[in-house]
């Protein structure tokens, strides 16, 4: 049977930032949440150092210079692993509005006009704030760019993107990170937010036998705790959306990101649609979608208020060739987001 080559759309989204010149520790989260299996392996945890100056580092004429990051194809191992990641009991988190505003509810929101071809989001609401950029550095020092998302979380500074945003193809985490909520035009309107620690699933990145390392699309997920801006966490500024782990259909949905062949990625762009499936098995969510380089990390909602731009988050934009992917939001990313929630 003829498999179909997934490429990465290019795009970070947000890391543990380290400074160029500046190294952080990695550890395993070892904590489990309660809501996901004790035998799940624990995500894999980056400190940051630097951030402070990343924040300063990232001047306007910077972020518009940045590039979206490329990434080399998926090796023929990670096509060939087609079974889903385990999951666990459903888990719902509601989406929330920033402090001070009337808390937002989501309502299931019809399929757009804008379908397979993508389009400019005009209507505000939530998701405008919520969605953004996220600026680092690379494995070659190169300022690249990518899209993120902020969610509901306990501690109120969880941005979800994708792994290849906080860890590069040689296995080195990303440095020099900032996430700009609601980025328009070369705009913060919110401010840029340093990003403090990033995590991703233990099972996006191993080695194989003769050391070279082995990427599986299907854990290409990527959670990071930001700092305040201000005195004040990101969640309390532009609110958060919620989340669902562990559900067991594919709806159609709305996906979300600042693509380079979108007016150049001074806008939030959105498709909308139904599921597909993915060819070579791999990837568990899949949009006919023309975003490219640039939105990966954007969020996926199912349930998604065209009104209040609100909805639950369900996967990121990680993969692409004329439809885009995205990893399954089972026990493994679950066990991502408590560990990036608890500390």
């Amino acid at each position: 049977m003829r498999t179909t080559k997934i490429m990465s759309i290019a795009s970070v989204a947000v890391i543990g930032v380290v400074t160029a010149g500046c190294s952080g520790s990695s550890t395993s989260a070892r904590q489990q949440s309660a809501s996901a299996r004790v035998t799940d392996p624990a995500p894999l945890a980056h400190e940051a150092e630097g951030s402070a100056r990343a924040a300063d580092y990232w001047t306007p004429a910077r972020m518009k210079a940045a590039k979206p990051l490329k990434e080399s194809a998926p090796s023929a191992a990670t096509r060939s692993a087609k079974a889903r990641p385990k999951s666990g009991r459903p888990v719902d988190i509601a989406p929330v509005a920033p402090a001070g505003n009337t808390a937002v509810r989501s309502a299931t929101g019809g399929v757009s006009a804008a379908g397979a071809t993508q389009a400019t989001w005009k209507k505000g609401g939530l998701v405008a704030k919520t969605a953004g950029k996220l600026f680092g550095k690379g494995d070659n020092g190169a300022d690249f760019v990518a899209s993120g998302n902020v969610v509901t979380s306990k501690d109120g500074d969880v941005v979800f993107t994708v792994g290849h945003a906080l860890r590069t193809a040689t296995g080195k985490w990303t440095t020099n990170l900032v996430f700009v909520p609601g980025y328009n035009n070369g705009k913060s309107p919110y401010g840029r937010f340093p990003v403090r620690k990033a995590y991703v699933p233990l099972e996006y990145m191993t080695k194989d036998a003769a050391g070279n390392i082995v990427k599986d699309r299907r854990y290409d997920f990527g959670a990071v705790s930001v700092k305040p801006v201000n005195g004040k966490k990101i969640q309390s500024v532009v609110g958060g959306q919620g989340t669902s782990f562990n559900i067991a259909n594919r709806p159609s949905g709305y996906l979300f990101g600042y693509p380079s062949n979108g007016n150049g990625g001074k806008t939030l762009q959105f498709c909308s649609g139904p599921q597909v499936e993915d060819p070579a098995g791999t990837m568990p969510h899949g949009m006919t979608c023309d975003m490219g380089g640039g939105s990966s990390g954007g969020p996926w909602f199912r349930n998604f208020n065209t009104t209040k731009g609100t909805g639950y988050q369900i996967s990121v934009h990680a993969a692409r060739t004329s439809t885009s992917y995205g990893p399954y939001f089972g026990a493994s990313v679950l066990a991502t987001f408590r560990a990036a929630e608890r500390d």
